[in-house]
């Protein structure tokens, strides 16, 4: 008799297991098809962000970012080619991007980008010359986008390029 209930208990236990197995066998396979998915997502999104970086330097762009909450700016390596600085050697935030405007440049820059942020227009383009940190003008187009809103709606991150064009204005000045 007891040894019956034991032959019993035994099965009861043995089944038990063999379905706690089935089922984590059953996890490990949703898991291991889940993270085939996440590197091929993966590895999609690397090779985007590399034909994305390759298409920035055949097109010369700059890209910048700027996070108006923490008032920190994230710039590309083309963008520091720019300006002449280099990385670290200064803080990238909204008065970097500022004293980088001619001065009679600054204010209609200003209104172009506030009027972007308030809605009045569809993007971000302004025109204007670019003090370098040797003092030198380049002649650029900075362009850019709201990419972040707060749950009530206000910006809290731009993105965009800068494009040089002072070459493009050194041969239209010459016609």
């Amino acid at each position: 008799m007891i040894h019956d209930e034991l032959e019993i208990r035994i099965r009861q236990r043995t089944a038990e297991l063999t379905q706690a197995n089935e089922a984590l066998r059953a996890e490990i396979a949703e898991l291991k098809r889940k993270e085939v998915e996440l590197l091929k997502a993966r590895d999609a999104a690397e090779e985007h962000a590399e034909r994305l970086e390759l298409a920035l330097k055949g097109s010369n762009d700059a890209t910048w970012e700027w996070d108006m909450i923490s008032d920190q700016g994230l710039v590309n390596e083309r963008h520091y080619e720019m300006t002449g600085y280099s990385p670290g050697e200064v803080e990238i935030n909204f008065d970097f991007f500022i004293k980088g405007i001619h001065p009679d440049d600054v204010f209609e820059v200003v209104q172009r980008a506030t009027e972007y942020l308030e809605g009045k227009t569809d993007k971000f383009e302004a025109r204007y010359r670019m003090i370098t940190k040797y003092g030198q003008i380049r002649h650029v187009i900075r362009r850019g986008k709201i990419v972040s809103r707060d749950e009530n709606g206000n910006p809290v991150k731009m993105a965009g390029v800068v494009t040089d064009i002072s070459d493009q204005k050194r041969l239209d000045d010459e016609e």
